[in-house]
């Protein structure tokens, strides 16, 4: 049920089981809307038995229990700033053989991937990406957290490679306090999947 209730500390929320785009955006996991300053607001409550219960994520999904992610595929569905580059993805299926693969590539939980994904404001609605650009933003092989990436370090895609700058950190020289990919800069990372 996509019905948010009243939780401990001014909070709202409500948990889901199974994914559902028309519920939490497909998020599986507690669906939080966050601590709410009008108190007078109206929500629903929830009604429970006190027993331990210790959340674990489905199968095909990883994450802490209280907020679990599906694959690469799945993570895509279910957020909202990247629904330009899904329909391009979901177009180059559906004209191609290779692009059949490439979603099954996405979905398949054998293979661990980092897909880079460029956010609705960096891709308009009218931009047509080739076959060769979406298979560039697939790294296959292994999930990489922003702090591998190196700076000057290139990341092998299916179609060549990607070059990695980062911007030194003036208060630790050593470490590096934002990064860029191809020119681009990094606005989030680490975003989790099941494959990657």
């Amino acid at each position: 049920m996509c019905a948010a209730g009243w939780l401990d500390g001014a909070r709202v929320a409500y948990p889901t089981t199974y994914s559902n785009p028309k519920c939490g955006f497909g998020h599986v996991g507690i669906v939080d809307y966050g601590i709410r300053n009008n108190l007078s607001e109206t929500w629903d409550t929830f009604c429970y038995r006190m027993k331990e219960v210790k959340c674990e994520c489905k199968l095909g999904y990883v994450g802490d229990g209280f907020t679990c992610t599906g694959n690469l595929l799945q993570v895509l569905r279910s957020t909202p700033t990247f629904s330009n580059f899904l329909t391009q993805i979901l177009n180059y299926s559906q004209v191609s053989e290779s692009g059949k693969q490439f979603v099954k590539r996405l979905s398949t939980l054998t293979v661990q991937s980092t897909l880079f994904v460029p956010e609705n404001s960096g891709l308009s609605d009218n931009q047509t990406l080739s076959q060769r650009d979406i298979e560039f933003h697939l790294s296959e092989g292994q999930a990489l957290p922003l702090d591998q990436l190196k700076n000057g370090s290139r990341i092998k895609t299916r179609v060549g490679s990607l070059t990695v700058l980062g911007v030194a950190d003036l208060l630790n020289p050593s470490a590096l306090s934002s990064r860029y990919i191809n020119g681009r800069f990094v606005t989030d990372s680490d975003i989790p999947a099941s494959n990657g």
